[in-house]
């Protein structure tokens, strides 16, 4: 039961009827925020938008965003250069959108098939142009970047590199993302215990991991010896290595004992140190005696000879 004031009166309203079905501890806002919202026109559930809906307000600015996605794809057909128009600037219209999307630079559109292709300023597509660069852009110190190296490569060029790697021409630097993240690292030629080997690719794909490319000078210039066999270095894996550590016991079966045990050397003294002689910091006085004789005194103003 509440009070109200009305016309100056003090009137008493009827309490709330309980609702049915609801317990004590639920309000009623929470079952209307579990049914479905209608828009203004009542003609059904409001769409749930994603975050990037609506993000471009210009023309302009949606045909970059468009470049943009081209770019990191290679290609793009129009019904799916079309849908990222209406989902990212609905209230753009597509038609001008794209039209201005073709007068770009670097995009190049195939009325036949209608696939727009990016047109990228050097394109590796086959394995001795791949070679060529990577070899002549890696050095010692720093290799390629592989996020800057894929906007130059072909659509579908990346597994001439993943061929380099397999070849031993090249060493790939890997990230450790993804299934890697929290997952034991795998020994080297074998697979974890999710099956992943250290150079696999990932859910993602292949080039997913790269991080950097580096060419192999070493197996250039012929200092690095053969390839090693993977049944070798299974082998290898394999072999039991004992957790105690011996050099103790060998060391004390030859009357030795370790370097952090031995005592330290003795300081020889070397004696007193030899004083040296103390340098007066007086400036030094000039006299110039030897110019009496002359008859010029320099403690007075010098008066040449008439």
């Amino acid at each position: 039961m509440s009070l109200k004031r009305k016309s100056g009166t003090l009137t008493h309203s009827a309490s709330p009827k309980p609702s049915i079905g609801i317990g004590a501890g639920v309000k009623a806002e929470s079952l209307d925020s579990k049914r479905p919202r209608t828009d203004a026109s009542g003609l059904g559930p409001t769409r749930i938008l994603s975050s990037t809906h609506g993000r471009f307000q210009h023309v302009d600015t949606a045909a970059l965003e468009l470049r943009d996605r081209l770019k990191s794809d290679g290609t793009i057909n129009l019904e799916l250069a079309v849908f990222q128009i209406t989902e990212l600037s609905p209230h753009l219209d597509a038609s001008a959108v794209i039209e201005r999307f073709k007068k770009l630079e670097k995009v190049d559109f195939n009325p036949v098939n209608g696939v727009f292709t990016y047109i990228y300023d050097q394109q590796y597509s086959t394995l001795p142009d791949i070679r060529t660069a990577l070899r002549t852009k890696s050095t010692l110190t720093s290799g390629v970047e592989y996020s800057s190296f894929r906007s130059s490569l072909a659509p579908g060029a990346q597994i001439l590199v993943d061929q380099l790697e397999r070849e031993g021409q090249i060493l790939i630097m890997r990230s450790l993302k993804g299934q890697y993240m929290d997952a034991p690292l795998p020994p080297l030629g074998r697979a974890n215990m999710l099956g992943l080997r250290i150079t696999d690719h990932g859910a993602a794909g292949i080039g997913s991991r790269w991080r950097s490319i580096w060419w192999d000078d070493t197996r250039e210039r012929g200092r690095a010896g053969q390839r090693v066999d993977e049944d070798f270095v299974a082998a290898w894996a394999d072999v039991p290595i004992a957790e105690a550590d011996d050099v103790e016991r060998l060391l004390a079966a030859e009357d030795l004992s370790a370097s952090s045990t031995a005592p330290p050397p003795v300081k020889i003294n070397a004696g007193p140190a030899i004083k040296k002689k103390k340098r007066s910091n007086r400036p030094l006085k000039i006299t110039n005696t030897h110019m009496k004789q002359q008859g010029i005194d320099f403690s007075k103003d010098y008066e040449p000879p008439a």
